[in-house]
């Protein structure tokens, strides 16, 4: 029970804050930075797209047991959590504790190749604004092919119009500070040759890859993961992360020679030829 009148406490003391004049004084603003930031933590979170997708479907009716179409497809209602609602100090200093965690997006929408098409987009589930306001971001994307049925979205393709529609939200404005791309994609072998359906996937992965790795030059772009295929070679674009790992520790060689070796040395001339 203490834990409860605890809570309802503070969540008077902020819609107090709300409901005063502009400049008054809010109850909740006199608690301590940190334990309005743990406040903060847990009032406000990304989506989490996983599983919101995971609810889509489950309250998605479906024509026939075979989900070759579908009657109906619920999309979520975008709401402004309260907390961001109040004033504007409190509303500041929550948006800086939310942008302190990473937006992850570890799933696409789901989607139904049918008859009876239709698609949910990523901006079913969080606004533009949002998108373009945070620092930084995690792509965590299984591209590994998998056998499906007529009616299924490839995954690289799912993937394929998720990307495209980030990005073009991120051209027209970011404040990206870093793009983390975890991937997993080992290609099918070769050896017992390819189907059309697995040259199909392949080539939407590599056409995937190179739109991501081409936006590094607007925001610094990271792969990981289990991968295969080398984005920077595919896209034919420079890793520019790449250039200052490699360039670092052969400067401090270089500097070190030439302060050991007499000038006009065989080493300096071989370090100058480099």
């Amino acid at each position: 029970m203490a834990a409860n009148v605890s809570s309802r406490t503070i969540a008077e003391a902020i819609v107090d804050g709300s409901t005063s004049p502009s400049g008054s004084y809010s109850p909740f603003l006199s608690l301590p930075f940190e334990l309005r930031n743990l406040i903060y933590d847990n009032a406000l979170s990304y989506p989490s797209f996983k599983k919101d997708y995971q609810k889509i479907l489950n309250d998605t009716t479906l024509i026939d047991s075979s989900g070759k179409g579908w009657r109906h497809l619920s999309r979520p209602a975008l709401f402004t959590p309260t907390i961001l609602l109040l004033n504007h100090q409190i509303t500041s200093e929550a948006i800086n504790i939310l942008h302190a965690n990473p937006l992850i997006i570890d799933a696409t929408p789901p989607g139904n190749l049918g008859d009876n098409l239709k698609w949910i987009e990523i901006t079913d589930f969080i606004s533009y604004r949002t998108l373009q306001a945070v620092p930084s971001v995690i792509l965590v994307m299984d591209l590994n092919f998998q056998p499906r049925s007529s009616t299924i979205i490839d995954n690289a393709l799912a993937w394929s119009r998720t990307v495209e529609i980030l990005l073009d939200i991120w051209s027209f404005r970011n404040r990206l500070q870093k793009l983390i791309v975890k991937v997993d994609y080992i290609p099918p072998s070769k050896r017992a040759g390819w189907t059309f359906a697995q040259a199909g996937h392949h080539q939407c992965v590599v056409g995937l890859l190179s739109k991501l790795a081409k936006f590094s030059s607007e925001v610094p772009v990271t792969f990981e993961g289990n991968l295969e295929v080398d984005p920077w070679k595919v896209s034919g674009f420079h890793n520019p992360h790449q250039q200052q790992a490699s360039s670092a520790p052969r400067s401090i060689l270089t500097n070190f020679m030439n302060l050991q070796a007499p000038t006009g040395s065989g080493v300096s001339k071989i370090m100058d030829d480099h």
